[in-house]
């Protein structure tokens, strides 16, 4: 359900539940809070308030065999209050656990109260156990407005991603992603030189944004399975500017470090210490991909780009995380959202 007005979440779950409905639960909501105090059971449930906060003091359950998925994203932030309930449990021992997304714009504040609960518990497969919680907030004055205090259960991983945007209006992303310099503003390659504009973003800007986001997470220290991590989201939201396009024209190398071979120590380029980060591409136009973004081997070698890798261990902890979004739709605190057809010229 999209719809542009405000949306009543009790009667409309309530409806849904005693007729039997148990599939996918979507509302996204232009105005208004979106709040239930009841309970929603389904498979998967995404709630998202364009304009304002998701507040739950009731339960909301997508458990099965495997944990399914619940994604709460609100302007103004996300509530779960005390004695509310998220679970997407597994029930399955050979199936894992499910997967929570929390996340907010701006000055929204995502606030998990004491006394609530997340249950993300479930079996094993390809050895990995239960499921993960993820948190998304922006960085304000050097902070991110999150705050903690649910009980979680049968979460290998709690990630908040602490994320900075770079806009092709307003930063130095011009749409291009050339960690290599060798390629213009349109993506056309360059016949000599380099562009030093494109090398100092990634290699310099982004490189030091990764390795220090400004944030201290050790607050967050008490949390099981806690990491903190950098979050890039790269956005064109001016569709003069190659069509609204993100055009990725050189290989990035997450896994890109330095090797000192006379203590076999590896030092990675992209972590914050062993902690990787989020890649979020959003374009209003399309996603052009015609290069690699990698996160699984190691460059040991000094150039931006691997010539001679290694695999990398599981031992060295995770690999950067990705969402890739071509026909954004950039007015909502979803990541994932997308403009309706119409507005595509053809509607295709």
């Amino acid at each position: 359900l999209l719809t542009g007005s405000s949306v009543d979440l009790d009667p409309l779950a309530a409806a849904l539940m005693s007729n039997g409905f148990h599939g996918g639960f979507d509302v996204r909501s232009g105005q208004g809070d979106l709040i239930l105090t009841r309970s929603l059971v389904a498979a998967s449930v995404a709630v998202t308030a364009d304009g304002g906060l998701v507040s739950v003091s009731g339960l909301i359950d997508a458990s099965g065999e495997k944990g399914g998925r619940i994604d709460l994203y609100g302007r103004d932030g996300v509530t779960l209050a005390s004695g509310a309930r998220l679970a997407a449990t597994g029930s399955d021992l050979d199936k894992r656990g499910g997967d929570i997304f929390i996340g907010t714009v701006g000055t929204g504040v995502i606030t998990l109260a004491s006394n609530s609960s997340i249950d993300v518990s479930g079996g094993t497969l390809a050895g990995l156990s239960g499921g993960t919680l993820n948190l998304r907030a922006p960085i304000v004055n050097g902070d991110v407005n999150v705050s903690i205090g649910s009980s979680i259960g049968g979460a290998r991983s709690v990630v908040l991603e602490a994320y900075k945007v770079f806009d092709t209006v307003g930063s130095n992303f011009d749409g291009v992603i050339d960690p290599s310099g060798r390629y213009d503003s349109a993506g056309n390659l360059l016949s000599s030189g380099v562009n030093q504009a494109h090398l100092d973003f990634y290699n310099t800007e982004l490189v030091s944004f990764v390795q220090n986001p400004g944030v201290s997470f050790t607050r967050f220290a008490s949390v099981p399975n806690f990491h903190g991590r950098a979050g890039i989201e790269l956005r064109n939201s001016d569709t003069t500017l190659n069509n609204g396009d993100i055009r990725v024209v050189s290989d990035w190398d997450f896994g890109a470090g330095t090797y000192n071979s006379a203590t076999g120590a590896r030092s990675l380029t992209w972590r914050a210490g062993i902690e990787p980060g989020v890649l979020t591409l959003r374009a209003a136009g399309s996603i052009d991909v015609r290069a690699v973004i990698t996160d699984g081997f190691f460059n040991t070698t000094s150039t931006p780009v691997p010539h001679a890798a290694d695999l990398m261990p599981a031992s060295w902890g995770d690999s950067w995380s990705y969402r890739i979004v071509g026909g954004a739709d950039l007015a909502s605190v979803n990541p994932k959202a997308l403009l309706p057809l119409s507005s595509f010229a053809g509607n295709s």
